[in-house]
Parts: structure tokens; sequence; C-alpha cells
């Protein structure tokens, strides 16, 4: 038997199920089940290998049709028959390779017909059978694992997708960008609030410190840039804990005024007396 392959990896560990159910007349042979599973976004038919995965496929099968579910038809599955030249070996497809079958829950008298009935499928009572590949049944469905198997598929930019391409923006990209740029925003308003609520309190401060460094320069103890000694006054008799203006301040000498000698011309309303002793004064003087 030739099987369809896709392009990737053909493992299928723990991916998610789905089960073709078809009308009686719609129903598919190994071939176009593998080939519908692909086109429905499915990678293979399910591989159904361990205990663990058959527990997981009775559990799908609850969820889908209930407790107690019968299901209508038998349904394809993804293991066949390989012959090597010598034996013929039950396998499983893996990541474009196959691994033999060494667990499966076999009907009573399976496997038979071997190196005819190519095929393996479940019967409804969930039982491994073997079968031609060309019957018409259900199929199951399962999406691959991808980083099981080691594929090459990432979430890199597809191969000739040029930077900043609309190829590019995938949603988590876009998502990425779009936190960055609103992160970038919150920040910039952040120094704004900053620099409204801070600034002012600095520059208040730095005036106060100007205005003590312009009071420092009348400090006694540094002459003024020009040489010149400044000399602050000094007020003798200043009493202890008295403010500066309760201390007395020395009085100016009263101006000296000195007599003239006045003649009868000029002070015609002065008696002779008068005169002669403003001249004696001021000859005294």
């Amino acid at each position: 038997m030739q099987r369809i392959t896709s392009v990737g990896c053909h493992s299928v560990l723990g991916g998610e199920f789905m089960h073709l159910t078809l009308a009686a007349g719609s129903r598919l042979n190994y071939t176009q089940a593998q080939q519908q599973c692909m086109e429905a976004g499915y990678h293979d038919l399910a591989v159904v290998d361990s205990q663990t995965e058959y527990d997981r496929m009775i559990e799908y099968f609850k969820t889908q049709y209930g407790f107690g579910f019968v299901l209508p038809s038998d349904f394809w599955i993804g293991s066949f028959w390989e012959y090597d030249g010598t034996n013929w070996t039950s396998v499983w497809p893996m990541c474009d390779t196959v691994i033999p079958v060494t667990w499966a829950v076999w009907d009573n008298g399976e496997p038979d017909g071997i190196g005819i009935q190519t095929c393996n499928r479940i019967h409804s009572t969930l039982k491994y059978r073997t079968y031609y590949c060309y019957g018409l049944y259900d199929a199951l469905c399962e999406k691959s694992d991808y980083q099981s198997c080691g594929s090459n598929e990432t979430s890199s930019p597809a191969p000739g997708c040029k930077f900043f391409a609309p190829c590019w923006w995938t949603p988590a990209k876009i998502g990425l960008i779009t936190g960055f740029a609103i992160l970038a925003v919150f920040f910039c308003l952040c120094c704004m609030v900053w620099k409204c609520c801070c600034g002012k309190q600095t520059q208040v401060g730095d005036e106060f410190q100007n205005e003590e460094e312009d009071d420092g320069d009348e400090n006694p103890n540094h002459p003024p840039p020009n040489g010149s000694v400044h000399q602050l006054p000094r007020i003798s008799d200043v009493r202890k804990n008295h403010n500066i203006d309760e201390s007395p301040v020395p009085a100016a000498p009263a101006p000296k005024i000195r007599s003239v000698i006045l003649r009868p011309e000029d002070a015609p309303w002065l008696s002779p007396e008068e005169l002669s002793f403003s001249a004696r004064h001021a000859y005294r003087e």
C-alpha cells in the first residue's frame, strides 16, 4: 500500500482529535480518510499507540457523545502494515519514518490477514482490527505535535517574506510592538509629570542657595573685589539682649558760628552799645 505523505511531520503525540462521522454511503477508504484529515487542517490519521493515548481518545468520545456513547461505525487510525522484504510489521507513521506498533488493544483473533489486510482500524467496540485498505469507514484525525518531532517549522517569517512585509506581521509581533509602544508613552508621561511637579521645587531651592551665596559676599572677612577695605560701623554702648535700634547714638557736635563785626550802616536798628559788644566778641574769637 502507498501512503499519502504531507509536508512536514506525521507524528501525532497528544494532538487534538477530530472524529469524521459520515453517512453510510459517504464513508472513506484508508487513503481517502488520510486526505480528508489533511484537508480539514489535521496532519494525519490518529496515532493511538499507548494506554495514555487510548484513554485520551475515550475521553474525547465522552466529551463529544456523552457517557455510554455508541459509535455508528468503525474508524480508520494511522497504523498500517509494512513489508521489509522478509516480514510484515504493523507500524505507526512518525516524523517521515515509521515505528513498530508495540501497544494495541487487539480484538479477539486479531491481527489476522497479515500481508493482505494491510490497514488497521478501531472497531465500534473500541478494539483494534486489521482490514483491507479499500474498506469504507469513518476516520479519527489528529493534529501533529511538531515540537516532539523536531520539525523545522517555527514561528519565524516564511521564506521570501521580507522584513516588515505584510506576511511578517504576525499577531504575536503586533502585540509585542504595541506593548512596547504603550510602555514608552507611559514613561514619557511620567517624566513630564515629574518635571512639572518637582522642577519648580528644585528651581526655588537653587534661588535660595544663590541668595545665601550673595549674602556671603558681604562677609567682612572677604574684602571687596576692588581692593578697598569696607569697615562695618562699630556702635559702642550696645546693651546685651537689646535691639540695635535701642542703642544710644552719639550726638553730632553743634555747628560753630563765627561772629561778624557789624557796622552802623549795616544794622541801623542797633544801639551803639550793641555794636560795641559785637565788635568786642568778634575780636576775642
